[in-house]
């Protein structure tokens, strides 16, 4: 990509990272640094005609929800088939968007968390009480 002056790596991040699940402290972080990493190299692409773009999908339905002894999560958000992240990740590719969110209204919910993250703090939590 470098010597040809163009392309894009992507970079299969997680919601949540930006969202942090619940009870998956690890997971997030390991998905919030792929996210830093992800504009680190971006910055460091900048010039070279090379994009970073990072896709944040949701629950996307795959065949890890079938394997034995895998807990299959109680979510509030349905499990999107794979077809719908395949389509974002090409918009994105067509659109040259540094991020795509899978689905897209993770991407609201992500901006609105960044106006008062104390307040979606505690939101969350609530909402965690009222489904134990």
């Amino acid at each position: 990509m470098l010597e040809r002056g163009s392309g894009t790596i992507v970079n299969v991040s997680s919601i949540a990272a930006q969202l942090s699940a619940p009870g998956e402290a690890a997971y997030d972080a390991s998905k919030a640094a792929l996210t830093a990493f992800s504009e680190a190299m971006a910055m460091d692409l900048w010039d070279s005609g090379v994009k970073v773009m990072v896709v944040y999908p949701g629950v996307i339905d795959t065949d890890l929800f079938s394997l034995p002894d895998n807990d299959i999560p109680n979510l509030p958000v349905q499990a999107e088939p794979v077809s719908v992240a395949v389509d974002a990740i090409l918009g994105g590719l067509a659109s040259g968007a540094d991020q795509v969110y899978v689905p897209e209204y993770f991407a609201e919910i992500c901006r609105s968390k960044a106006q008062d993250v104390g307040k979606f703090l505690e939101g969350t939590a609530a909402y965690l009480r009222e489904r134990r």
